[in-house]
């Protein structure tokens, strides 16, 4: 009969993390359910992509600034929760005049802090990366616009460790933001936005995350 990778000891089971399942189900390794989870992000993006591109009131756009994640930090240790080099793309559908759809990919960029390793907190330098789908909702006065948006992304925090480990976290989770634009014309317009982007390190560091960027958007 099969054997129920249950019974297997840890030290026997291979390299991969793996994930608990249901009595008579096998077990799935942990890569294996990262790489689900990014396949299913990419498809969602490709699917408003493609509704972007058939419909009448879309855009697309790119923001550059910067990021803040709330680490802890302590006396004598390297600490810098600002996160240089952040930025994000975007596309979003707006079928109606109120609401509409939008897709974001972004990077949080290096900032350093401490985070639970073990039994304890180790100095690290910290960054993420994600992919999110939302839900907005506008308005319009003349050529301003105002959108606040919610909805859920799939991210990665990356951390390395005093001592030159690296450890990595996928997981889901909420996502939501407000941002303001002013039209420069039909087709051209100026944004300012801020993205809550909440970021598992490890198992037991989770840190909120925010990024702050001015860009450029184009209207199809």
């Amino acid at each position: 009969c099969p054997m129920n990778p249950r019974s297997i000891s840890p030290a026997s089971r291979p390299h991969a993390a793996w994930i608990a399942t249901p009595p008579g189900l096998p077990a799935v390794p942990a890569p294996a359910r990262r790489a689900t989870a990014r396949t299913l992000g990419l498809l969602a993006w490709a699917a408003l992509a493609a509704a972007a591109a058939q419909a009448a009131d879309s855009y697309v756009g790119l923001g550059l600034g910067s990021g803040r994640q709330d680490l802890s930090c302590a006396t004598g240790q390297a600490c810098d929760r600002t996160s240089t080099g952040s930025f994000k793309a975007f596309l979003g559908v707006e079928p109606t005049e109120n609401l509409g759809v939008a897709a974001m990919a972004w990077r949080l960029g290096t900032a350093q802090g401490r985070v639970a390793q073990g039994t304890g907190l180790v100095a690290a330098r910290t960054r993420s990366e994600g992919l999110a789908l939302t839900g907005v909702a506008r308005t319009q006065f003349d050529a301003w616009t105002l959108r606040a948006k919610l909805g859920v992304g799939y991210v990665t925090g990356k951390a390395d460790l005093a001592g030159g480990s690296r450890v990595k976290s996928s997981h889901w989770t909420p996502v939501g933001g407000l941002g303001v634009s002013y039209a420069l014309d039909k087709r051209w317009a100026l944004t300012a936005d801020w993205d809550r982007l909440p970021t598992r390190y490890t198992s037991s560091t989770k840190a909120a995350g925010d990024l702050y960027s001015v860009g450029l958007s184009y209207r199809f």
